[in-house]
């Protein structure tokens, strides 16, 4: 048995809280806790999970949902202004075209637009009737019959549908005269900016040619059918 004054071979733990031995867990958070402060303080749970996160997985999934619409939505804008047509024209006249005596040759007059009507329909529906009627009377040129009526005119597309009535639907003189008429039409229709074709109705219907006469009308007219 040894004496009382041995020194003991007991240890004490090196914990931090004795003497100036390593740095226990219980030292090691005290100076973690003095270096973040509380609300700056980094919080993750085992395996590196950010707590916030994982308690809001359906929030973050409906917030990355919502950015991508957003972003769909602007980008289907940016691609309709760039790829569309404009929507009416900016002249304070629009260019009418009529068809020489010989069937060929064109000559165009420049008409005043209403202020109030710019849009390309009203532009469009303007612009017809000023081609069927034709040109100021001293002018030589190929008219359509007198009485022929502009019922309407729509834009659809690049598409002009231009329906006519009156006079037009009765039997005609001839294809000359008819390509001449159209050929005007077409020209003045695809002069205003995003109409490249026209389609002619007679009587709200489409019909393979004018009564009595021989020039297609079933498909679009573009200035290529000339």
């Amino acid at each position: 048995m040894r004496g009382s004054d041995e020194p003991s071979s007991a240890k004490f733990p090196t914990d931090g809280k004795f003497g100036s031995g390593p740095a226990g867990p219980v030292q090691r958070e005290r100076r973690r806790r003095q270096k973040w402060p509380a609300h700056s303080r980094p919080h993750h749970s085992q395996g590196g999970i950010d707590p916030v996160q994982a308690e809001h997985p359906a929030s973050m999934k409906l917030l990355r949902a919502v950015v991508v619409a957003a972003l769909l939505v602007v980008a289907a804008f940016i691609a309709y202004r760039l790829f569309s047509h404009p929507s009416a024209p900016v002249a304070d006249t629009v260019g009418v075209y009529y068809c020489k005596l010989d069937g060929e040759t064109l000559a165009k007059w420049s008409v005043s637009l209403n202020p109030n009507a710019r849009d390309l329909a009203s532009v469009a529906f303007y612009a017809t009737t000023q081609a069927v009627a034709g040109p100021p009377p001293d002018t030589q040129a190929i008219r359509f019959p007198a009485g022929t009526v502009v019922r309407s005119v729509h834009v659809s597309g690049a598409n002009a549908v231009v329906d006519l009535g009156g006079a037009i639907a009765r039997p005609q003189d001839g294809s000359f005269a008819e390509s001449g008429e159209f050929k005007a039409l077409v020209w003045t229709l695809t002069a205003l900016p995003g109409i490249d074709a026209v389609q002619v109705k007679i009587g709200g219907a489409l019909v393979p040619t004018l009564p009595g006469g021989h020039f297609e009308l079933d498909e679009p007219l573009t200035r290529k059918s000339w």
